[in-house]
């Protein structure tokens, strides 16, 4: 595997009741994501909204992708992301929100 280049990094914050069906969801989710050409591995993470000072009754995650390439980001949002993120819209309408983000890995330190 080489190493990668890119994070693209996707921010939710998902209504606490519907957490554990969202989280189902999410799974394959990532893993289809990983499918796609130059993503070559994926992080899961969950913040705490009390170091975000949010107050609301949410679960707050964080994923970040791993790409190859800039090409492999660009490929993505021009073939698969509308599907992708009308995927969760629909099954889940209202009962969280994303942002988004791709950063450029400076340097790596081990």
């Amino acid at each position: 595997m080489s190493n990668p280049t890119f994070v693209y990094e996707v921010n939710l914050s998902v209504q606490t009741e519907h957490a554990d069906k969202f989280s189902i969801w999410l799974k394959p989710h990532i893993q289809e994501m990983l499918s796609f050409d130059g993503f070559l591995k994926a992080h899961w993470y969950r913040r705490q909204p009390i170091e975000e000072n949010n107050n609301e009754d949410v679960v707050l995650w964080t994923v970040h992708y791993h790409l190859r390439h800039r090409q492999d980001f660009d490929n993505y949002c021009t073939q698969h992301a509308d599907r992708m993120r009308a995927d969760g819209l629909q099954r889940f309408p209202g009962i969280f929100s994303a942002t988004r983000r791709l950063l450029d890995i400076h340097q790596d330190f081990i």
